[in-house]
């Protein structure tokens, strides 16, 4: 009986590492989408409102949450430049979204062009990195589709294998 529940425990297990990696493939494909939808408000702030980055940063967090952009507050920009503090942000994303390397380059490239040119040029930038940001979307959704079913059939696969050792 004991070990029948070892074999269980260890297929589990098993399912539930398989079950885990294939959901931060989703977490990718949702953060993008979070994020495109952030884009977009700021392309809508700076167009109707004109409004400063980090406000505009401020405003967005109270309608909805992207949580790498929590230590932002209009206080911050007094000890550093927005560039320094978007770069901070960026380190700040959980590993468990599942980026890549190239997103967080991106990531990090898209603050070079805010706030530096007029508002036709921000939102030509916003718009510009907006289809770089849903393409990286894109590749996220034909990973999650290709892989998510891989991963948890591996780690149910696994377990088996494992438990078939074992017994």
């Amino acid at each position: 009986m004991l070990k029948f529940i070892t074999i269980v425990l260890i297929v589990s297990a098993g399912s539930l590492s398989g079950y885990f990696k294939a959901l931060k493939l989703s977490e990718r494909v949702k953060f993008w989408d979070d994020f495109i939808r952030f884009i977009s408000y700021i392309k809508t702030s700076i167009k109707y409102n004109c409004d400063d980055l980090i406000h505009i940063i401020v405003c967005y967090k109270k309608t909805d949450k992207l949580s790498f952009l929590e230590s932002i507050n209009e206080d911050n920009l007094v000890n550093c430049d927005f560039l320094t503090l978007w770069d901070s942000c960026i380190s700040k994303i959980p590993k468990s979204y599942g980026l890549t390397k190239d997103d967080y380059d991106l990531l990090g490239k898209f603050s070079l062009g805010l706030g530096v040119t007029d508002v036709e040029g921000q939102i030509t930038h916003c718009q510009l990195y907006e289809t770089f940001f849903l393409q990286q979307k894109q590749e996220a959704a034909v990973n999650q589709n290709k892989r998510s079913k891989l991963y948890r059939l591996l780690g149910v696969f696994s377990g088996i294998c494992i438990a078939l050792i074992i017994a």
